[in-house]
């Protein structure tokens, strides 16, 4: 008999601990370190939403507008005289807190979120700077799908999920000390597949914003425009291991383990970015516990038979990726990804239980529809996606030889989630040139 691997008694936390990282990255955000003789412009921000979010199902229930407010905390980097400010071209980071009315309380709730965000310059349109805002963070929804209680709602169905959001900011009206803006944009929340059904909430909205400064903006004799530096680059080499949980289907719905590792090279520029490649294996429990239970598609005569010759591998996935990343505050990196599987056997078993007929049991009938393996099927199977954060605890400016870091991120097939990951990551820096 094949022996099942441990699966560590991980299970229980992985929003909390997702809730967590997130919370020490906010207080880096907001509370980094000033670097002397230079100017501080902390100013504190509200913001009132109106919008609409896409039915997430069939039978989805009758909504109104979608209605929020939010308050939080944020710094202004226009005297920022450290590199990634320069680099960047002086961002605003910050923090928000938030409560939104989906549009229908009994069905869809509440939405309280925590986002950390990056806001920087995108243009300028009649001498007024319009600004790109990037949000990552947590929400917490107050109803969610129940399968006897709340079937009609399949946009979450966890309490707690990912957010994020994306928007412009047009300013309408500004003072020494206020800024006041009309912003449009989009907002996603999910759970990163921890379970079924996921389809999220997508929403558009439009809101008015206001920035309103802890003291009077001045004027600097010396601005950090005049700054300079040099063109910098260096080769790094970078291992991370990673844990995080993800359900199979409909059927098989309990969180399970994933387990990652990744072996990286790359460049780092102007101690602002990465640039990289390299290899990744991923291995799911809900793979080999299906193939290791003998379930219906591996039983004899069945189409997956031939995974149970090797469990552990065809519960594993392999695969290349190069990923980009943007550090700010010297000790926060956003991180993006893109690879292809070159081996996810088991895949295709997950994809046959939920792309045909809906709630395809455990011990399938016969006769039963199953996924067709269509061209979506194919992307989805080779293409790996992740979108994350990560925090370093030795500041990037300090150029040191070795860094340790901890990540949060989403990994998805093709922008379809597929688990939701945190890991521990080593960086050897070599030499600058």
């Amino acid at each position: 008999m094949i022996k099942k691997l441990p699966q560590w008694g991980l299970r229980s936390s992985t929003n909390l601990y997702s809730l967590s990282i997130l919370l020490l990255l906010n207080s880096q955000l907001i509370f980094s370190q000033v670097i002397k003789n230079s100017a501080t412009d902390y100013f504190f921000l509200s913001e009132v939403l109106i919008g609409k979010t896409i039915p997430a199902n069939l039978h989805f229930p009758n909504i109104h507008m979608q209605r929020g407010i939010s308050i939080g905390i944020g710094k202004d980097h226009k005297n920022n005289k450290e590199e990634w400010a320069y680099r960047l071209n002086y961002p605003k980071t910050g923090v928000a807190i938030g409560l939104g009315n989906m549009g229908n309380r009994d069905v869809l709730g509440y939405q309280f979120s925590i986002l950390p965000y990056a806001e920087f310059p995108l243009l300028t349109l009649n001498e007024k700077k319009i600004n790109l805002m990037l949000g990552l963070g947590s929400s917490y929804f107050t109803e969610k799908y129940d399968l006897k209680n709340n079937p009609i709602n399949k946009a979450v169905s966890t309490n707690i999920t990912w957010s994020f959001k994306l928007f412009t900011y047009y300013p309408i009206f500004q003072t020494s000390t206020t800024n006041i803006r009309l912003g449009l944009g989009y907002a996603h929340q999910s759970n990163g597949h921890k379970r079924l059904p996921n389809n999220g909430f997508n929403s558009f909205l439009t809101s008015v914003n206001a920035n309103i400064n802890f003291k009077k903006i001045k004027e600097i004799k010396e601005s950090p425009s005049f700054f300079t530096f040099e063109k910098t680059q260096n080769t790094y080499i970078n291992v991370e291991a990673g844990w995080g949980e993800n359900t199979f289907s409909p059927s098989f719905n309990d969180p399970k383990n994933v387990f990652s590792f990744r072996l990286g090279i790359g460049k780092k520029i102007n101690n602002t970015y990465r640039l990289g490649t390299g290899i990744h294996y991923h291995y799911y429990q809900h793979y080999y516990d299906y193939i290791n239970n003998n379930e219906s598609l591996v039983q004899k005569g069945e189409e997956f038979e031939t995974l149970k010759n090797h469990p552990v591998i065809n519960a594993s996935a392999f695969g290349v990726f190069i990923t980009g990343e943007m550090i700010l505050l010297n000790h926060i990196g956003f991180l993006t990804q893109i690879g292809v599987n070159l081996y996810k056997p088991s895949y295709s078993i997950e994809w046959r239980y939920n792309e045909g007929w809906k709630d395809t049991p455990q011990e399938i009938p016969e006769g039963w529809l199953l996924g067709d393996y269509n061209s979506k099927y194919k992307l989805k199977k080779l293409f790996s996606t992740r979108l994350g954060v990560k925090y370093y605890f030795t500041s990037i400016d300090s150029n040191p030889n070795h860094n340790i870091y901890l990540s949060a991120s989403i990994n998805a097939n093709l922008g379809q989630a597929d688990f939701t990951e945190f890991g521990l990551g080593y960086i050897y820096n070599l030499k600058i040139n």
